[in-house]
This record gives structure tokens, C-alpha cells and sequence, in this order.
């Protein structure tokens, strides 16, 4: 009865995810992850803050000058939340034997050509591991913070299962990333017939190629895993 959420979707779902965390019984959560300060990934956490009690928040530290991160600080002050700042190395306690691993962001901060804080590229990267199951949560990580971790982490990526990065983007799950994680299944979250095109055909591919069973939101609505920590099953809506 311990419920931890890495990111809260977009804005205009906050609706939506109340509901969808109220049908599986939560009424409180232990902790929420947020991977970087982007709407689709931080936009619900203020209607689940005010749905329900939240113990511990964790982000990757990097600010942005907009009003959705003003009122993230601002509940979080007012509520007293506890709120960590996360950097590899870090492990965030899950309970009952379950912990998150994370690998990313660094100290310093990944930038981009212009020499400024390049937000998905200083994603949380994590892995939640338990028993025998290990799962990769990768926010929007592209190619820059995917080879950074291949070079650090190497085989230490290993994983059951892929969160997909940046919504199966062609900018991420690189090859030699993919290689690194062998995962057996990969999880890609993203809306049905949404604009960006994601997950792109070549991203598809590769999975593909790789022997990597697919999942989707857009097809195959919420896709649910359930593990005792030696075995695991994943189940979808439709």
C-alpha cells in the first residue's frame, strides 16, 4: 500500500491522472520522481498535489522561468513537502525491498550548441530494481545523455524492461544503447495520433531488430506490470 509516480503527464490531463491514481486506490503517495521540467512530464503534479498528500519529491534541480514551475515550487513550500535533488549515484528508497538507481543527471549539467542547459538531456535517468526485476525509466533522455550513460554505466544499464526515452523519438534509444540495456520488453508512452509522429518508424525498427517486445499507450492504452520481484507479467487495456 506504498505508491511512488515518476512524472504526473501533461496539463491538460491533470483531470485524467487524478482519476486514473483514485480507480488503483491511491489516496496518498510516498514519492514522486519529476525527470525534467518539461509541461508533458511535470504538468499534473499540481492537481495530484492537491488530490492528495505527497511525502517526498524529487527532481533534477534545473528551474525554468514559467508558471507551471512557479506553482510546482510554490505547493511543494506551502505543503512542506520534502523535495531532493537527484545526481547519479543517488538511490531512492522505494520500500519493501525496492529501490530507484539513478544514473543521471550529473553535477554538471549537459549542455547544448548554445551553451545552455539542455533540459532533456538532463533527464533522470533511473533504474528500479526489485528482486529479479529491474526496469529503466529514461524521461526524455536523447542521444548526448544516452552516450554519456553507455560510457559511465556500460552493461551495468541491464534491464528487464525499457522505458522508452522521449516518447520513442528518433533522437533516442540509440543502438549502442539499446545493446547496453538489453532489455526484453520496451514500454513507449505516448498519445494516439499526436503530433510529433512518435515513436517514429525507425526507433520501431530497432527495437525490432533487437528482439524487444513492444508496448504502446497510443494502441494498447494502459499497459500494466505486476511482479513479485522473481516473475513478472505485463498487461494491457486493449
Amino acid at each position: 500500500d506504498e505508491y511512488s509516480m515518476i512524472d504526473t503527464g501533461d496539463i491538460e490531463h491533470r483531470e485524467n491522472i487524478v482519476a486514473q491514481l483514485k480507480t488503483m486506490g491511491v489516496t496518498k503517495l510516498k514519492n514522486i520522481i519529476i525527470t525534467h521540467p518539461h509541461a508533458d512530464h511535470m504538468g499534473g503534479f499540481y492537481a495530484i498535489a492537491k488530490a492528495m498528500p505527497i511525502e517526498h519529491v524529487y527532481d533534477d534541480g534545473i528551474a525554468v522561468d514559467n508558471n507551471m514551475y512557479k506553482t510546482y515550487e510554490k505547493w511543494i513550500e506551502k505543503n512542506k513537502i520534502q523535495r531532493t535533488t537527484l545526481r547519479s549515484g543517488d538511490v531512492v528508497d522505494f520500500g519493501h525491498g525496492a529501490v530507484f538507481v539513478v544514473y543521471a543527471p550529473w553535477v554538471e549539467p549537459l549542455t547544448d550548441k548554445k551553451g545552455e542547459t539542455d533540459l532533456n538531456n538532463n533527464s533522470i535517468v533511473g533504474k528500479l530494481i526489485f528482486g529479479k526485476f529491474s526496469m529503466l525509466f529514461t524521461g526524455d533522455a536523447e542521444l548526448q545523455e544516452e552516450k554519456k550513460l553507455i560510457k559511465e554505466q556500460n552493461s551495468r544499464l541491464f534491464s528487464r524492461i525499457l522505458k522508452v526515452g522521449h516518447h520513442g523519438s528518433r533522437t533516442s534509444s540509440s543502438e549502442d544503447f539499446l545493446k547496453s540495456i538489453k532489455p526484453e520488453s520496451a514500454l513507449i508512452s505516448n498519445g494516439m495520433y499526436n503530433k510529433y509522429g512518435h515513436p517514429h518508424d525507425v526507433t520501431l525498427r530497432r527495437l525490432q531488430e533487437n528482439n524487444i517486445a513492444i508496448y504502446r499507450t497510443d494502441t494498447m492504452g494502459r499497459i500494466h506490470i505486476s511482479t513479485d520481484g522473481n516473475e513478472w507479467q505485463i498487461t494491457t487495456e486493449r
